[in-house]
């Protein structure tokens, strides 16, 4: 799906718009009620134009399967103080104009506006109009844009396996993952870009990719079979692409002589909340392949393998502790 990057108008010159941002952005803060969603419905349904301005903000459908049906009232009566603050400061950002469509995108929830996304633990696999394949892995959002010069596909979070088809077009398109970081441009290939709070993490496993930083005049070439981590000013140095690091493909992580709190970390990434490790054993050595997509499992299984205990205060708050 290609879309133009700034298909809705201003807010403050939008007051439909404008209404859309202050409800979206209230479902989004955590703090809404069953009721909000309920009038967020009735809302869609009154006027066509209202329903364009969702479009407009794009996938709202997905973003409210995405959220909980049943609150408790103790919550909600905690959340109640949030949901006035987060009206007050959206409504006043909205009528002043300053939020704009484009603002909007670069908000932290714009994972959820994005083409292609996965939750938490999830894992999909789209093929794009040329062929191109592009395999998405826990928590990632990627939003294309295919133009008749240009074939871009934007790394919003998360990490993606790309194996890319050549261009029926003529001349041929060029074919970009865009990051924050700048970009990777590849070459008849097959590899990984992963966002990582460092930069951006690129493995080739076929052909070849040219990594150039957003603000770096230096660029570089990463050959099959190997990787760069790549900022904003640096392109990084050459270092060895572990194949086994596309173990999530059949959901696992294949670990070899990691340390705990490393593969923990790997892990928590595949489920909600919080996974720690205590600092007492965290450098014990790990190796072995553990399911990402039962990670309570992967867990059992460490308990079972090491002196450590898995303290579970709830679903959502779990700590690796020395037994």
């Amino acid at each position: 799906m290609s879309r133009a990057p700034h298909a809705a108008p201003a807010a403050g010159n939008d007051p439909v718009g404008r209404e859309a941002i202050v409800r979206f952005a209230l479902l989004c803060s955590g703090a809404a009620t069953p009721a909000d969603l309920e009038a967020v419905q009735r809302w869609r349904m009154e006027r066509p134009e209202h329903e364009r301005a969702w479009q407009r903000l794009e996938n709202l459908r997905q973003t409210l399967s995405a959220l909980p049906r049943g609150v408790a009232a103790p919550t909600l009566r905690a959340a109640s103080a949030r949901r006035r603050a987060v009206l007050k400061s959206v409504a006043a950002l909205a009528g002043s104009g300053v939020l704009t469509y484009g603002s909007y995108r670069a908000a932290p929830w714009r994972e959820w506006m994005a083409d292609h996304r996965t939750p938490t633990g999830g894992f999909d696999e789209i093929v794009l109009a040329d062929g191109t394949r592009i395999a998405l892995d826990t928590a990632s959002a990627i939003d294309v844009r295919y133009t008749p010069t240009r074939r871009l596909v934007h790394l919003l979070a998360g990490q993606i396996l790309v194996a890319t088809a050549p261009d029926s077009a003529r001349p041929a398109r060029p074919f970009t993952v865009l990051t924050e970081d700048g970009a990777a441009r590849p070459l008849g290939t097959r590899f990984t870009a992963r966002k990582l709070a460092a930069g951006t993490h690129v493995a080739v496993y076929a052909g070849q990719v040219e990594v150039q930083p957003l603000r770096g005049a230096r660029s570089l070439l990463v050959p099959a079979g190997r990787a760069a981590t790549f900022s904003t000013t640096e392109p990084g140095t050459l270092q060895a692409a572990d194949e086994s690091a596309l173990a999530w493909r059949e959901g696992s992580v294949a670990a070899l002589d990691w340390r705990l709190e490393d593969l923990l970390a790997e892990l928590a990434r595949y489920r909600p909340g919080y996974l720690g490790c205590d600092p007492a054993v965290a450098d014990i050595r790990v190796s072995g392949t553990y399911p990402v997509r039962d990670t309570d499992k992967a867990l059992a299984v460490l308990a079972q393998s090491f002196p450590i205990r898995v303290r579970t205060m709830s679903r959502y708050w779990v700590r690796v502790e020395p037994r």
